[in-house]
């Protein structure tokens, strides 16, 4: 008798255990969220050396916005930053706090 995998969908590997699944993490919202925290370490570190080299690579003077920067022979980070970067623009926002750095 042979024996053959049985074949699974991934809607199904991706479940909780709970839920009858294996409990595997999806890959494809994995790597969204991990390019997602670049774009927004790109917004919020201004000064880090890697945001330096990747704006003066891919745009150069100009100001970010998510139609900056596509040219065809881009790194796969750099394009996924920026199919990405509406996405993190709207999950961004400012924590007031006291008040007291931020101006009206």
């Amino acid at each position: 008798m042979e024996r053959k995998p049985h074949l699974v969908a991934w809607d199904t590997v991706i479940k909780e255990k709970t839920q009858g699944g294996l409990g595997i993490r999806s890959m494809r919202q994995l790597n969204l969220a991990f390019v997602m925290k670049l774009g927004w370490r790109l917004k919020t570190e201004p000064s880090a050396l890697w945001v330096h080299i990747l704006k003066e690579k891919y745009i150069g003077r100009r100001e970010l916005s998510s139609r900056a920067g596509r040219p065809y022979s881009c790194s796969n980070a750099w394009r996924g930053i920026m199919e990405t970067l509406e996405l993190t623009n709207q999950g961004m926002g400012v924590v007031v706090g006291s008040g007291r750095q931020t101006e009206f």
